[in-house]
């Protein structure tokens, strides 16, 4: 029975090596480029992390690379390759030499360089700018090319500064960035004197800027032509499949080790710490960010589509066509295709570094004179990149004792998830978080200090600065909790991650709505039983010490429906696809739900928040169906994928119900989505008319302010002002000016689309004369007044008393003078009356004491 299958193993092995030696020769290139149809998704799941796809194009025409090993694995799959011409050897292209580059020919930026020109480029940016660029080896490749780095600051703030990273072609027939970040380095630094915006940049962030990631695949051909490179390095191994990736257990997801490239950039980011970063490569126009290797949203996707948003639709401005591949110019990875092994996850993941992957240009090695094109196309975006590392919240942290710098993490509570936080830079104490606009609680945390709770506003494009002093105790109290965002009746476990020098001998909790509602246990299980947000606090004690942290809404309690097949009927609530508010809907789904009201005339709502299922331009792999009524009968109100927000939705059904229909088939899933869900009266509501005044008592020629109260949403206002200029409005809240003395009625109908209400309010506004006009020879004022009143007469004052509108004596005075200051400021504010006995006379005037 062996034999048989050791033939067989034989025969199979010899028609492998045919089928390899029939399509491609890889003695002399080491990489093939070719193509091959298939739709069925999970082939490319599988095929991704074999080979390495490059682009899919009407979703089941795709092209991609491959070594040998890796070519052979494809050809198991029995799928028929077309080979193709590598993009890099489809022309000649322009160079410029050594002795073109100090000729100043490179000026004109529409060349590529050879290594030797590029090599002297990058030590003459140091040799001119010394004060400015420093350049660094940080490796040699496998063929012993350098990989070079330009650092490029000023001498201001040297330990208060972000640190941004730029790199280009770790595909090393992917050139167009190549040449742009020579450019970006080149104008960084002939601007800085004389560009306020750069001098800001410089003056406040460390920019780190590598050309060329993968010079042998660039000069695969000599160090005198970039015709013929080839996407891998020295070794044939792709460099952007390469990297440890959390998405699998294999430290090495590609099955190579590690690349001197790959260890040299991992090596450099984690000694520098950078904050934000892009990857720039070639063959399509897009904005790459988080996730390409899982389906989960990252907790800055916000952030992640505003900041994408801005670098595509800079670019719009001035090339309308370029970059509009996709969402018109961006995308989350995992949406386009999942890779496992790429850096971009590995260095938002293992770095907690913010960094994309940009896709440049269509053509990976464009003709050469078309490089200026995109320069100006993108180098607004670049700087506009760059510029995000000066937003969201900064600080340093410190030992309040000391002042020494404190390495701490930065958490967002409810926010951070999937390693978002971030650390203050172990040397310095600074650190940067880019963040959306929003409020947040941040906690600090360092070991032996206690954690330091702040709570914080920023709006995009500014920068928060909170400097954080630690406290030294030799106790730091902190717990986490496995879901902080859950459903009603549900359990949490909370785990104590606190440290101490010393044994920590008793734990003290308290849940603020759990059941139980404290415990004694180091880490105990929680039961919430009611919807709200509540706080968990913690006091550890060694002995010695006591030592309290409290999370203050750190756990978030909702009605959640989670689709599934069955009728609900609610008012309220969180609908949410089969993973819940944290996780995704899986595969082979098919659920039918339905939503009605549980509260008599009214009809469900439902709003999407969130939302992210499969793309596809007729919604035929994952769908979500919404049907107005109790069944997939009833009127189809759409179907709907992607990422775009649909609906709201509001039933018009008799029974006042919504039907949701979802679809997943077989492979690639998306986030899925999160909407409210409410109920919304049928029954007419007709407003309530109400207004209130600024005042109600002004002398003549004033103004007075009116502010519409009115109940249930009112679109229509029709004011009627007696004595007043105008007489009528129909604006919202009107201003009113009164010219004659007298009192006054005020009268307000409002009306919406269920009915109106009228109000009257007689003798609302009280208008007096000023006092000049009351005796030419007495003068009192100011009048309205805060402080103090003076009087002013020709005869003498005898007497003056201040009396409320009661009949009440507030104050009163003897006085044998001319004039008179009485001091108001300990009545309170309203409208009184003012009299004055004269020698012969008595004068009565109303006075106002305004706040």
């Amino acid at each position: 029975m062996k034999k048989p299958a050791f033939i067989f193993i034989l025969i199979f092995l010899s028609f492998i090596t045919f089928a390899q030696n029939k399509y491609f020769d890889f003695s002399n290139r080491g990489e093939v480029y070719f193509s091959f149809k298939t739709d069925d998704k999970k082939i490319i799941e599988q095929l991704a992390r074999i080979i390495s796809i490059d682009k899919i194009e009407n979703n089941d025409d795709i092209i991609a690379y491959a070594n040998e090993k890796e070519f052979n694995k494809f050809l198991e799959f029995g799928i028929e390759p077309q080979i193709l011409t590598p993009p890099s050897m489809l022309e000649e292209h322009k160079m410029f030499t050594l002795d073109d580059y100090y000729s100043k020919a490179v000026n004109e930026w529409d060349s590529y360089p050879t290594y030797e020109a590029y090599i002297a480029m990058m030590e003459d940016f140091e040799n001119d700018f010394p004060d400015l660029c420093e350049t660094i080896e940080f490796c040699t490749t496998v063929n012993n090319r350098k990989l070079l780095i330009c650092k490029i600051t000023s001498d201001i703030n040297p330990n208060k500064k972000t640190k941004v990273h730029l790199s280009s072609t770790m595909h090393g027939d992917e050139n167009t960035g190549y040449v742009l970040m020579l450019r970006l380095i080149d104008y960084i630094l002939n601007n800085y004197e004389t560009d306020t915006r750069i001098k800001n940049i410089l003056d406040n962030a460390e920019i780190w800027i590598c050309p060329n990631a993968n010079p042998d695949g660039t000069y695969k051909t000599g160090n005198s032509n970039v015709s013929g490179a080839t996407r891998y390095n020295g070794n044939n191994v792709d460099l952007n499949r390469n990297y440890m990736d959390d998405a699998s257990e294999n430290p090495h997801p590609d099955g190579n080790e590690w690349q001197p490239e790959t260890v040299a950039f991992m090596a450099l980011q984690e000694e520098q710490k950078f904050n934000l970063a892009v990857n720039i490569h070639g063959g399509a126009e897009v904005c790459n960010y988080p996730w390409d290797n899982k389906n989960t949203l990252s907790a800055d996707n916000s952030w992640w589509v505003y900041v994408c948003r801005e670098y595509a639709d800079t670019v719009h401005v001035h090339n309308p066509s370029y970059m509009t591949y996709l969402n018109n110019g961006i995308t989350r990875g995992s949406m386009w295709y999942m890779i496992d092994g790429g850096r971009q996850d590995y260095a938002n993941y293992y770095d907690h570094c913010r960094e994309f992957c940009l896709e440049i240009s269509n053509t990976k090695t464009p003709t050469a004179s078309t490089l200026p094109n995109y320069w100006n196309w993108n180098y607004r975006s670049f700087l506009n990149f760059i510029e995000q590392a000066l937003y969201g919240i900064h600080g340093t942290t410190t030992d309040g004792g000391t002042g020494l710098p404190v390495k701490c993490s930065v958490v967002i509570e409810s926010h951070d998830h999937t390693e978002s936080h971030v650390f203050s830079n172990q040397t310095t104490g600074y650190y940067v978080r880019p963040i959306k606009a929003g409020t947040y609680t941040i906690t600090y945390t360092a070991q032996g200090y206690d954690p330091e709770v702040r709570t914080l506003t920023v709006n995009d494009k500014e920068k928060i600065i909170q400097d954080i002093q630690f406290n030294y105790s030799g106790m730091t109290p902190d717990f986490s909790a496995d879901n902080t965002d859950i459903n009603i009746n549900t359990q949490v476990s909370f785990t104590d991650e606190s440290y101490s020098i010393n044994p920590i001998t008793e734990y003290d909790w308290t849940f603020e709505g759990g059941t139980p509602s404290v415990s004694n246990v180091e880490s105990p299980v929680v039961t919430y039983n009611e919807s709200g947000v509540f706080n968990v606090s913690l006091t550890i004690y060694d002995g010695t010490t006591y030592k309290t942290i409290t999370k203050e809404d750190y756990i978030t309690v909702s009605v959640q429906h989670i689709m599934q097949n069955g009728i609900i009927e609610t008012c309220d609530g969180y609908f949410l696809d089969s993973g819940g508010i944290n996780g995704e809907y899986s595969n082979n789904e098919n659920y039918i739900m339905t939503f009605k009201p549980s509260s008599q005339t009214s009809l469900i709502k439902v709003t999407f928040l969130e939302f992210d299922i499969e793309e596809h331009s007729s919604c035929d792999y994952d769908y979500l169906i919404v049907y107005d009524g109790p069944d997939t009968s009833s009127p189809s109100l759409g179907k709907y994928c992607g990422t775009n927000l649909p609906g709201p939705f509001i039933s018009t059904a008799d029974d006042g119900a919504l039907t949701f229909v979802f679809n997943s088939d077989y492979s690639q899933t998306g986030a899925g989505w999160k909407a409210v869900v409410e109920c919304i009266p049928t029954v007419a509501i007709p407003p309530i008319a109400e207004f209130s005044a600024s005042h109600t008592s002004i002398t003549i020629n004033n103004q007075i302010n009116f502010f519409d109260e009115s109940e249930n949403n009112p679109t229509s206002w029709e004011w009627t002002f007696e004595g007043g200029y105008p007489a009528s409005s129909n604006e919202q809240n009107p201003i009113v000016t009164y010219y004659s003395p007298g009192d006054f009625d005020v009268n307000l109908k409002v009306s919406n689309q269920d009915g109106e209400d009228i109000i009257l309010k007689e003798n609302y506004i009280n208008v007096t004369l000023s006092i000049d006009q009351f005796d030419a020879n007495i003068k009192i004022y100011p009048n309205p007044a805060k402080e103090t009143i003076k009087i002013e007469s020709e005869t003498l004052i005898n007497e003056i008393e201040v009396i409320d509108l009661s009949g009440k004596r507030i104050l009163h005075q003897h006085i044998k003078e001319n004039n008179a200051t009485i001091n108001i400021n300990r009545i309170p504010y309203g409208v009184y009356l003012l009299n004055v006995q004269l020698e012969n006379s008595k004068i009565t005037s109303k006075i106002i004491i305004s706040e």
